[in-house]
C-alpha cells in the first residue's frame, strides 16, 4: 500500500503519538476516576466503530510497557493535564503484565478477564466523543502511487461549505479564528512528493 508521507517538526511523540493518546488518555483517566468496567469500555468503544477495537484490547496487543513509554514521555513533554499516564497501567507494568508479547497477561488475563478494578457502566457516548476528532485533515490526495482513493472533492461534497477551511500552505494554526467546531474538516494543498 503506498503512503503520502507528512511533514512534522521533530516534537515528542511526532503525531501519531500525539493523536492517539490524546483521546485514549481521557479514555484512561475517567476509567481511574470513576471505576469503570474495561471489559465494558471495550465492549462499547469498540461496537461503536470510532477505533478498530476497544482502547484497552489494542494495548494488551501492543504492549503495556511500550504505551506507558509514550504516554510518560508525552505527559513529561506536556504536561499531566494534557495527557494522562494511568496508574493502573503503570502498576501491572511494575507486575511483568505487559499484555500479549507475555502470554496474554496485561489489561486482561489469558482467560480474558479484567486485571484493572472497576465495574462502573461507562458513558460510551461520552467516551466516544473524547475519541472523536475536533478536526479532520483529508489525505485523499491522488499520487500516480496513490490511486485508488477517491478525489479530495468527494470526501469534501460530504459537508456543508461552512464547515470547511482551506488553507493555502501545507500546515495550520489550530489557534487560527477560522479554526472551530462549526469548521471541522481542514484542507491543505497536496505538498509534492520529495525526489
Amino acid at each position: 500500500m503506498a503512503e503520502q508521507a507528512i511533514t512534522c517538526a521533530e516534537v515528542p511523540g511526532f503525531v501519531v503519538n500525539r493523536v492517539l493518546n490524546s483521546g485514549v488518555s481521557e479514555i484512561w483517566r475517567e476509567q481511574e476516576e470513576k471505576g469503570l468496567s474495561i471489559k465494558l469500555i471495550d465492549e462499547g468503544v469498540g461496537a461503536a466503530k470510532v477505533t478498530p477495537m476497544g482502547p484497552y484490547f489494542l494495548v494488551n496487543l501492543l504492549g503495556l510497557d511500550t504505551v506507558l513509554h509514550v504516554a510518560e514521555h508525552l505527559a513529561e513533554s506536556y504536561g499531566p493535564e494534557r495527557f494522562y499516564v494511568p496508574k493502573g497501567m503503570q502498576k501491572l507494568v511494575s507486575q511483568g503484565k505487559l499484555g500479549a508479547k507475555t502470554g496474554g497477561d496485561g489489561f486482561y488475563n489469558p482467560q480474558g478477564e479484567p486485571n484493572l478494578e472497576g465495574d462502573g457502566e461507562p458513558d460510551v457516548a461520552a467516551l466516544v466523543e473524547l475519541l472523536s476528532p475536533r478536526w479532520v485533515v483529508p489525505m485523499h490526495y491522488r499520487t500516480s502511487a496513490i490511486n485508488f482513493l477517491e478525489p479530495v472533492d468527494a470526501f469534501l461534497a460530504k459537508y456543508k461549505p461552512g464547515q470547511i477551511v482551506r488553507f493555502d500552505r501545507p500546515e495550520f494554526d489550530t489557534d487560527d479564528p477560522r479554526m472551530s467546531a462549526a469548521a471541522p474538516v481542514v484542507v491543505l494543498p497536496a505538498v509534492p512528493a520529495a525526489a
